[in-house]
């Protein structure tokens, strides 16, 4: 790494977080489905009416069993989910 390449590096604007990224497990055939929600297209802003910045509701079909997932997500600021209700699944963490 050259030296211009390191001062980019250190005076670079770091892009803000743009995406929320899930793994859901459907409760009838516990298949896993990686889901991705953009910011720009699947984000609800609430506009300083609510506690939280933004909301997503969305509904997945299971690839396997094709089962119905409604997904309904409350965000702050830094896409940290303060709020979640799921039907017909659960969110499931990297760990498990």
């Amino acid at each position: 790494m050259g030296i211009f390449a390191k001062i980019k590096d250190l005076f670079a604007v770091k892009k803000k977080k743009d995406t929320v990224k899930l793994i859901v497990r459907c409760n009838k055939c516990q298949e896993e489905i990686n889901s991705i929600f953009r910011k720009n297209y699947d984000f609800q802003p609430t506009y300083g009416s609510e506690d939280y910045e933004y909301s997503i509701t969305k509904e997945l079909v299971c690839p396997g069993c094709y089962n119905s997932i409604n997904l309904y997500l409350e965000l702050d600021g830094n896409l940290e989910i303060l709020q979640q209700e799921i039907s017909n699944g659960q969110i499931i963490t990297e760990e498990e």
